[in-house]
């Protein structure tokens, strides 16, 4: 598989190299223990995906953001707002929902720390997802947040006994509603991810549709990692290296 941990790094590269830009914050971590992926392996009865367990074999969590330098003038700040419009850059940043952030904490804390039952509230008798009927207790107890991007959204894995390959959606409205997301899974994400560079609205232009749980999943394969499209901001000729 790829190594992650060298892309984000890149990444994290290319920002704080960038004119416009500054890196406000770039952590990694030690490698998860294989005790966690055994008992998470256990719980599920099936091995995680390669693609999940490297990347928390190469980094047990990530933390990334980014935003606008400060201290430009009011006309540079709207050229740049006006030039890079592919993209909705509000400044102030609001700091609940910022411009650019990934958040994924270590994988003990998403499968067995964090308590989301009481955050991801459902008071529907039952849930259909992806054409099958859950009890809404069952349902939310499936939900595992991985990147916590906004107190607003984030993306969740959705955990199914005998399913190493978990479904991962978009969660909105303060992680309460799981309906305006396609389906897709971690490896397309972390490619998604790395084309939009943490951008948070980036990932409601790919995940974002209503029912779209009812669509086949948005799954990519690695001829399409090519076409997936890099912001303006990072389309700059001339950038300092």
């Amino acid at each position: 598989m790829k190594n992650y941990l060298e892309l984000f790094r890149n990444m994290a590269d290319e920002i704080a190299n960038h004119p416009l830009l500054e890196l406000r914050e770039f952590t990694t971590y030690a490698s998860a223990q294989a005790e966690t992926f055994t008992a998470i392996n256990g719980a599920f009865g099936v091995p995680l995906s390669e693609t999940i367990q490297g990347f928390f074999q190469q980094t047990n969590g990530l933390n990334l953001r980014w935003g606008i330098k400060s201290g430009f003038p009011d006309d540079e700040l709207d050229t740049i707002i006006d030039k890079y419009d592919d993209y909705a850059i509000e400044l102030p940043e609001d700091e609940e929902i910022p411009f650019a952030q990934i958040k994924i904490p270590s994988i003990e804390a998403i499968f067995f720390d964090l308590d989301w039952k009481k955050v991801i509230l459902c008071d529907l008798p039952s849930v259909n997802f992806a054409r099958v009927t859950y009890d809404s207790a069952d349902f939310v107890q499936k939900l595992r947040p991985f990147d916590l991007f906004s107190t607003y959204e984030c993306m969740s894995f959705f955990m199914e006994q005998g399913n190493g390959n978990p479904k991962v959606l978009l969660l909105s409205d303060y992680y309460i509603d799981w309906q305006a997301s396609r389906i897709t899974d971690f490896e397309s994400y972390l490619e998604v991810l790395l084309a939009i560079r943490g951008i948070g609205e980036g990932r409601k232009n790919y995940f974002e549709k209503y029912l779209g749980h009812k669509k086949a999943p948005l799954v990519l394969g690695a001829k399409d990692w090519p076409t997936l499209r890099t912001p303006k901001l990072f389309n700059l000729r001339g950038r300092k290296k």
